[in-house]
């Protein structure tokens, strides 16, 4: 879901207004939220320690299947 609808559903009206707002209540970006809390699969989370890394955000999507890991099929 995109911030813009995510703004529109919680009554914002747009979505600088929604990120000001979220950024002086937690003190960080929608973004980065975002990033901090999604659930990541298992090995990957194994592998981006091992390579120091992340490769759950870089790169197709489709190059990071998570068939077979308890994700949704890329």
């Amino acid at each position: 879901m995109s911030i813009d609808q995510i703004a529109a559903d919680c009554g914002f009206g747009n979505a600088v207004t929604l990120r000001q707002n979220f950024a002086t209540e937690f003190s960080t970006t929608p973004t980065e939220y975002r990033r901090r809390f999604t659930v990541r699969p298992a090995a990957f989370a194994q592998a981006e320690r091992r390579l120091g890394n992340s490769m759950w955000v870089s790169g197709p999507a489709e190059q990071y299947s998570t068939a077979g890991h308890g994700g949704i099929e890329a």
